[in-house]
């Protein structure tokens, strides 16, 4: 009796196992996954080949230096253009090492998940820790780069202030790598018609392939290193995930996304969107409420699963809102902060559509909190504010959505310049759209600031509210020369107003 065909063992693209018949490669593959399988590992193979080149072909200051990569600060360095070379020389080195590695694992996940290769994992963890040393490296380079090019302006200490806290301030890479995984898993949930769409492409290729097998089996002699190198997807890979992190800021700071993107719960901006430039503003009457206003907004994105010995508390908090619910976050004990992680999520960021419906609707209030008897019918409480808050007229709406917006943007100008190594992307872009462009821009500082956008700081919030209220006008201290009660007692001052 005859054995049975074995069955195709690569994944397809929705993570499930092929279905086809193995009848190439050693009867581990259909004819597509082989031939996938064998672009995947040329096209590692030759990043592997340009990995090796940059590191024998390093600048003339890396190749000379006897200090090691991971403890070279670049002080040595006063030249502008030699510091430049290293930049361009490290960021390329990071990139291709992240192809490298994402195309290892790719190519092991999806053609040979079944099999345990320790080698290969040892040297993927090997090229882990070489990019988490450029990565460094990188990050002092540009600090260096900073030092030498802007150290005469006036801005620049004031710039360096917040970058060194930063840096002192910086999580462990360990717990970057967490709050990423549980970013995308909750990314992910909601991209399921992207998985539609690649189970649907796949679905149609393995049909191509079954109907042109016969033509391409007698072609394959001429044309096989073409068809080696046709499947290599690294590249839109990478550019889809930094696409991730560049949607979750856009989403927080209610930009509109691209067309191509998957329809999500992002309101679409209304005519009076402004430009992503900072723009400079004067004080409007109603600072108060949109400063209140955004900061609900903000914080939002700061709700989490309690764990069971927390419920009540959270509970509590999920009623305040405004600046109470700032405060009382801001109080809550600091292990029980540290001890959830924080997963930045679509849903839990108030978009423009909704925070309008609560504005113009009113929102239920928590009457548990509110302290000793509460008189209703009187002018200052009166019944229809009594289950929600006031509702607002749709010009004072207006107002207040655009100054959050600024407010919004005035919050991730802060977090950026808080990071050395975005400042510079940052000084060379006109706006918000021309950085997300910036190629320099690494994907690894976008993961931070993705996260810490997300999940902004109170101390963060008041100062982007302090940055809407002052705009462009610099800080004037107002100096009285003819008043002199500071020479006078408290007697002579009162004796005055008598």
């Amino acid at each position: 009796m005859a054995s049975a065909s074995p069955q195709c063992q690569a994944l397809r693209g929705d993570k499930q196992r092929c279905t086809e018949e193995a009848t190439h490669a050693n009867l581990l593959f259909c004819l597509l996954h082989s031939r996938q399988a064998q672009g995947l590992y040329v096209g590692y193979k030759r990043r592997n080949a340009k990995l090796e080149y940059f590191e024998k072909n390093s600048p003339e200051y890396l190749a000379k230096t006897k200090t090691p990569l991971v403890n070279d600060d670049f002080s040595a360095v006063n030249d502008e253009e030699t510091i430049q070379d290293v930049i361009n020389h490290l960021l390329t080195k990071y990139s291709t090492l992240n192809r490298v590695i994402e195309a290892r694992k790719q190519h092991h996940m999806r053609f040979y998940s079944i099999s345990y290769d320790y080698g290969h994992q040892l040297y993927i963890d090997k090229l882990v820790n070489q990019r988490h040393i450029t990565l460094g490296a990188l990050e002092r380079a540009r600090k260096r780069f900073l030092a030498i090019h802007y150290e005469n302006e006036r801005w620049y200490s004031w710039v360096k202030h917040p970058q060194d806290e930063q840096e002192e301030n910086r999580e462990k890479e360990q717990k970057k790598v967490k709050q990423e995984a549980a970013l995308f898993q909750r990314h992910m949930k909601q991209l399921e018609a992207r998985l539609e769409i690649m189970r649907r492409k796949e679905e149609k290729r393995l049909q191509d392939a079954f109907l042109d097998e016969a033509y391409k089996e007698r072609m394959a002699q001429n044309d096989d290193n073409a068809d080696d190198a046709a499947w290599d997807p690294i590249e839109d890979m990478e550019e889809d995930k930094r696409n991730q992190y560049i949607d979750l800021i856009k989403h927080f700071l209610w930009m509109p996304v691209d067309l191509e993107e998957i329809p999500s719960t992002t309101h679409d901006a209304s005519s009076d969107t402004p430009s992503a430039d900072v723009p400079s503003v004067s004080v409007p009457a109603s600072e108060p409420e949109a400063s209140t206003s955004s900061a609900t907004a903000m914080v939002k994105a700061k709700k989490k699963k309690a764990k069971s010995g927390s419920k009540k508390t959270s509970s509590i908090e999920d009623g305040l809102v405004g600046q109470m619910k700032l405060l009382a976050i801001a109080k809550r004990p600091r292990s029980n902060r540290e001890s959830e992680l924080k997963e930045p999520d679509k849903k839990n960021i108030e978009i423009e559509e909704e925070m309008r419906k609560r504005l113009r609707e009113g929102a239920n209030k928590n009457r548990q909190i509110m302290p000793g008897t509460q008189v209703v019918g009187t002018m200052v409480n009166p019944h229809t504010t009594w289950d929600k808050t006031a509702p607002m007229p749709e010009d004072e709406i207006d107002d207040v959505i655009r100054d959050i917006r600024e407010i919004k943007l005035y919050l991730f100008c802060r977090l950026v310049l808080s990071q050395a190594s975005l400042f510079p992307a940052a000084l060379k872009a006109n706006n918000v759209q021309e950085f997300f462009d910036d190629n320099t821009v690494a994907e690894s500082d976008l993961r931070d600031l993705c996260l810490r956008v997300a999940e902004p700081t109170l101390q963060d919030i008041r100062d982007a509210s302090a940055d809407f209220a002052r705009g462009d006008k610099p800080d004037e201290i107002s100096v009285d020369d003819t008043d002199d009660d500071d020479d006078e007692t408290l007697e002579d001052l009162a004796r005055s107003d008598t």
